[in-house]
């Protein structure tokens, strides 16, 4: 049974043959959507037909209207951390969530551009949040990410072809919105169980993806927010992140449940964006396969 396999059937609970469509959908066709994505930034139509100011309004609409609706999702604190203690939000818990959403909702429409990866990476996290919701005994987080999980895969299953042919890219930014919302109220729905560095160790691939190519936007003298187009990851490599998109959400299990200390995820965190901006730049990373 592959990867993709382990992380759909019993989530989803599809057929074993549903299952095997999908993923030949999946590895038939996330190149192409890839490749018209990033043509698409190149010759600027998503700048024309979905701009970043309007997008980013919507997702500022989105997010608070979730955050109407579910007030665990409001961040009150960032963690804990030795010799400080509790990073709490205070008055910037608003702020703070509305901040994570966007950049949330961003890495995952990112990643998608680049590597048709927003199905992988938000299943496999949502799976990870639904596990972790259950081993918490949080009824509310479990219905919350099985459903959203659903819908991410509804999105996946029907929404492949009109993205490529699209200037709108629905399955990145309907996944995106769902990881926001589950991963920003694991923290109180869990009673700080899982605290908000787990929930992004989940995500950390899209995250630091995101945070490399900002990076090395600002490295050229261009905008952070410009689109570029830039190819990223390809051959081997891609197929790398594709087993990473895995990985992160299994480490966030591991983190919760052996209780690793804030400090140590962040700290992991920042040395992987590190890493991973480094490698990114290695032109032999990124020739056409």
């Amino acid at each position: 049974m592959s990867a993709l396999q382990m992380v759909l059937s019993p989530g989803m609970l599809l057929t074993a043959s549903e299952v095997r469509r999908l993923e030949a959908d999946w590895a038939g066709g996330n190149r192409q959507r890839a490749a018209s994505n990033r043509e698409k930034e190149r010759n600027g139509s998503d700048r024309s037909e979905n701009s970043f100011r309007t997008r980013i309004a919507l997702q500022l609409g989105a997010t608070a209207g979730a955050m109407a609706l579910f007030p665990e999702m409001k961040l009150t604190s960032l963690g804990t951390l030795p010799g400080i203690g509790e990073l709490g939000t205070g008055a910037l818990a608003v702020p703070a969530t509305m901040l994570l959403s966007l950049g949330i909702m961003n890495a995952v429409r990112k990643i998608d551009t680049q590597y048709a990866l927003a199905g992988v990476v938000s299943l496999a996290a949502l799976g990870a949040f639904g596990l972790l919701s259950w081993l918490n005994a949080s009824v509310f987080m479990l219905v919350l990410s099985v459903a959203s999980a659903g819908a991410a895969g509804l999105f996946l299953l029907i929404g492949r072809s009109r993205t490529v042919h699209s200037g709108l890219n629905p399955v990145a930014d309907i996944a995106g919105f769902l990881l926001a919302v589950v991963a920003l109220s694991m923290p109180q729905a869990t009673g700080g169980a899982v605290s908000p560095a787990v929930a992004l160790t989940a995500l950390a691939l899209p995250l630091v993806n995101l945070l490399s190519v900002a990076l090395g936007r600002v490295m050229q003298g261009h905008s952070p927010f410009v689109t570029d187009g830039s190819p990223g990851f390809a051959g081997t490599s891609h197929r790398v992140l594709v087993s990473l998109s895995l990985v992160f959400p299994l480490l966030a299990i591991a983190a919760a449940v052996l209780e690793v200390s804030d400090a140590m995820l962040f700290i992991s965190l920042a040395g992987l964006c590190v890493a991973y901006h480094a490698v990114s730049r290695r032109p032999d990373y990124n020739r056409a396969s």
